[in-house]
């Protein structure tokens, strides 16, 4: 799917998902349509969602169309984007698993080259093409950017819980027993989870 330039009616998937508002910034010859996925680049500043830069952090949905200097609210929740192709589609076994921003509309399952993440999948609709993701919400300052590990981590535990890493080569040890290079794991607070 390409990159939208109009504003687009994404609707919001019923669930309990928390929603809060953010007021920002639209960032200097950006123009971000209404509906489109969300993201605040390194400067605080609003910014369509893509796969184009791995420093920027997904929030949510704009709820109206903007452009530079103007401002935006950005809502977090679940909403309904669409689903990547090929190696980038979500399907219903991925229901839990992280997805990633392809562009501002799409999310995808790899993660294209810069592994942006969106949110995590809460539903898929093959026949439509869409997926619901919970984006904004859930602990993206760990999650959005993943430590590399090149050996075991410490243990899970309540402080870690969150905790993304990836890892950097196989690891063989006391709290992940065989992982591959490559392997996403989550602290749950009490084991490190495979991902992927």
């Amino acid at each position: 799917m390409a990159a939208l330039t109009e504003a687009r009616d994404t609707r919001e998937y019923a669930c309990n998902a928390e929603r809060r508002n953010l007021h920002l910034a639209v960032a200097e010859g950006e123009t971000i349509p209404a509906g489109a996925l969300a993201a605040i680049d390194e400067n605080g500043e609003a910014v369509n969602a893509s796969d184009t830069d791995d420093a920027i952090v997904v929030a949510g949905r704009a709820e109206r169309t903007a452009s530079g200097g103007e401002s935006v609210v950005i809502r977090s929740g679940a909403f309904l984007y669409c689903n990547g192709s090929g190696d980038e589609e979500i399907k219903r076994t991925d229901i839990g698993s992280p997805c990633y921003a392809l562009d501002n509309q799409t999310v995808g399952l790899k993660g294209g080259t810069n592994g942006v993440f969106a949110g995590i999948v809460l539903d898929v609709d093959e026949a439509r093409g869409e997926v619901a993701v919970e984006v904004g919400n859930v602990s993206w300052k760990t999650l959005w950017r993943p430590e590399t590990a090149t050996s075991d981590p410490p243990a899970a535990c309540a402080a870690n819980m969150g905790r993304l890493i990836v890892l950097g080569s196989a690891v063989s040890g006391t709290n992940i027993a065989s992982g591959a290079t490559g392997d996403v794991y989550m602290s749950n607070g009490t084991s490190w989870v495979k991902l992927n």
